[in-house]
């Protein structure tokens, strides 16, 4: 059986990343009520160098030596262009087949994928092959204040989760930034929603009302819940729509979606823009 660690693969591939600063200004609006914040990962906890998670949507020709690398030691005989048209390939066919039994926004789960392009069987091998991937073609690195945020809620008694689109190495990698005491030590692992998981992706408002049925156990309603996030169409105007109070986190050029919407619109479905993590502490 293969064996790697996967920490080590993280450290093998993280530099230091920075946010882009926008020009975006922040609207900040308190309410006393909030007992619950739940954040997106990619682009709001941790910076993302291609501003999301998305395998099948990446520009190859800045790691093409890594990539090569990758492929000679796990002995894939494709070139990495190749590999990657036939990874978005497969996905379009998942998605497909998903769309025909009623998903209205597909997720696969990469590893998946990965064994059916590259022919790798061996489960924990294909997941390092997958994370390898991830870290040449996506880095990450911790976004600046999350640390600090998630202690704060943690020691004010403020339930902390998480609706992304993500994959199963996205734990792996917030423990391995923030730190085991962060994550996932200040999270309820009860609301934790990771897409890979549901087959269903954001914006589907279905992985948002499985969340808003967890609540409930704590006997909270949504409009007691912050929703944090960087883009309008996946992660605010969703989270609105079931009843989630919304912060559009501006810190970020890289990651920051507005969907070509206006001031006026996005403050329509957001109910707070920040820049900084730290402004939560003003929202609640």
């Amino acid at each position: 059986m293969y064996k790697c660690d996967f920490a080590d693969i993280i450290n093998k591939y993280s530099t230091p990343l920075y946010p882009v600063k926008t020009d975006v200004l922040p609207v900040l609006k308190r309410s006393d009520k909030i007992k619950c914040v739940i954040f997106d990962v990619y682009g709001t906890l941790i910076i993302s160098g291609s501003g999301d998670i998305s395998a099948h949507q990446v520009d190859l020709s800045e790691s093409e030596e890594r990539m090569e690398a990758l492929l000679k030691r796990y002995s894939i005989k494709a070139y990495p262009e190749e590999l990657h048209i036939l990874f978005k390939k497969r996905v379009v066919s998942i998605h497909e087949n998903l769309k025909n039994q009623g998903v209205d926004v597909p997720e696969v789960d990469y590893p998946d994928v990965w064994k059916s392009v590259t022919g790798i069987t061996d489960r924990e091998k294909i997941e390092c092959f997958t994370l390898e991937y991830e870290m040449i073609t996506n880095p990450v690195y911790e976004m600046p204040g999350a640390k600090n945020i998630l202690s704060f809620l943690k020691k004010r008694s403020i339930l902390a989760g998480i609706i992304s689109n993500a994959q199963f190495f996205t734990p792996v990698i917030l423990e391995h930034l923030l730190g085991k005491e962060i994550y996932p030590e200040c999270f309820d692992p009860v609301l934790i929603f990771l897409s890979y998981k549901y087959r269903c992706a954001k914006p589907s408002e279905y992985i948002f009302n499985k969340a808003v049925e967890k609540l409930s156990d704590f006997s909270m309603v949504p409009h007691q819940v912050l929703y944090v996030g960087n883009d309008m169409k996946s992660d605010i105007i969703p989270a609105k729509k079931c009843g989630f109070k919304t912060a559009l986190f501006a810190g970020d050029k890289r990651s920051l979606r507005t969907r070509g919407m206006g001031i006026n619109e996005i403050l329509k479905n957001s109910d707070n823009i920040i820049t900084e993590l730290s402004q939560i502490k003003v929202c609640i």
